[in-house]
């Protein structure tokens, strides 16, 4: 194995691991629930902090064996995203991980470690607060992309740092060193571009989700609206061709009955509940109207214009099997300019034709009477 001052080829590969471990955790944040992200200020950053946290504290292990006891290294990289992404309580837990990982592996935090998590948090919070910026830049990528370089500033400046710590113990700059963590530097910045283009990704994600939940309530919501309204109307329309006085029957155009009140029922002997759609099919008008009726023919003869005449509205009497007599009346029902079918008003003239007829048959008797009185004066 070929090794640079300050940074191995060995490094470079774990950090290329940690990457790809890295990457997959942060995949978690797609389970971040929508009430999280919509109902509440604090366990959202929260949550973020967390699957960073555990991004973070999952890598550390790795870096501290291939690094020489370094634990930070790569994963500086997770607290400004999480700082950008979830704000001060995100980026705040994500350095405490990275705090906790650097005391644990060497017994004490670092003067370069503190450095690199604290300048993280500050350049996760001035991403975080330029979001609002006018002249902040709004293609995420460009975003990720300066976020990248701000790491990349980060870990040049801790290793200048730790060079200039070094001359107190005799050692010299290497500038060969310098360029040896380059490539680190490079995986830094492409590995934020990536982390954060994935989440860009998630996000833009949820958001289509959110945005299709909030359609389908407010669909919902409509339906609701537009199915009380319909129970309204029908419940309007029963009431009111249950109060009128005569029997009522809504026919369509191919000749089914499709409503009818109680009296109408009771009337030609229908079902005490219309049912609509499914089932009432079975009644048809000349089935079950034409039953009741004393002269069903006669019956047909009059409603077989009506099918090739909607708009007609006709009236006419008729006598039903049991002496009464009803007076019909039949006009079109209208949806619109639309005719859908016919309404049936069945009108009790019974009581009325039997006054007309005893008024007639008095009538009859005084006429009788009169031209018998007048045979006898004459004779």
């Amino acid at each position: 194995m070929i090794d640079l001052s300050f940074v191995t080829l060995d490094l470079v590969r774990v950090s290329l691991e940690n990457f790809s471990l890295v990457a997959t955790l942060v995949l978690l944040y797609y389970f971040i629930p929508h009430r999280f992200r919509s109902r509440s200020t604090w366990l959202f950053p929260v949550s973020v902090g967390i699957i960073f946290g555990i991004a973070a504290a999952i890598s550390i292990p790795a870096l501290w064996l291939a690094a020489n006891g370094q634990s930070v290294g790569f994963n500086i990289i997770l607290v400004p995203l999480a700082g950008f992404v979830g704000g001060p309580v995100s980026t705040l837990l994500v350095a405490a991980v990275l705090l906790a990982g650097s005391a644990a592996s060497s017994g004490m935090v670092s003067v370069s470690d503190l450095l690199m998590i604290v300048s993280g948090v500050l350049l996760g919070l001035i991403f975080y607060f330029a979001k609002t910026w006018k002249y902040f830049p709004r293609s995420p990528v460009i975003q990720y992309f300066l976020m990248g370089l701000g790491v990349v500033l980060i870990e040049i400046g801790a290793f200048m740092f730790s060079f200039a710590r070094q001359p107190l113990s005799g050692s010299s700059f290497d500038p060969f060193a310098f360029v040896a963590i380059l490539p680190f530097a490079v995986i830094s910045c492409v590995g934020t571009v990536i982390l954060g283009s994935i989440i860009g990704l998630i996000d833009r994600k949820k958001q289509a989700e959110l945005e299709l939940l909030d359609y389908k309530d407010r669909l919902e919501g409509l339906v609701e609206e537009r199915t009380t309204e319909l129970r309204h109307a029908n419940s309007l329309q029963h009431a009111t061709i249950e109060s009128t006085a005569d029997a009522i029957v809504v026919i369509d155009r191919d000749d089914i009955i499709r409503a009818y009140n109680q009296k109408a029922a009771l009337l030609f002997g229908l079902p005490p509940i219309p049912r609509e759609g499914t089932g009432q099919s079975a009644i048809k008008r000349t089935g079950r109207l034409a039953a009741s009726l004393s002269d069903p023919e006669e019956f047909f003869r009059f409603i077989k214009p009506l099918s090739e005449s909607s708009e007609q509205i006709v009236t006419t009497n008729l006598t039903f099997s049991n002496g009464s007599i009803y007076e019909l009346y039949v006009h079109p029902q209208r949806i619109g300019d639309q005719i859908v079918g016919r309404v049936w008003s069945f009108h009790d003239i019974t009581k009325k034709r039997e006054a007309e007829e005893t008024i007639e048959g008095a009538n009859k008797k005084l006429l009788l009477l009169a031209n018998i009185t007048r045979h006898d004066i004459l004779n």
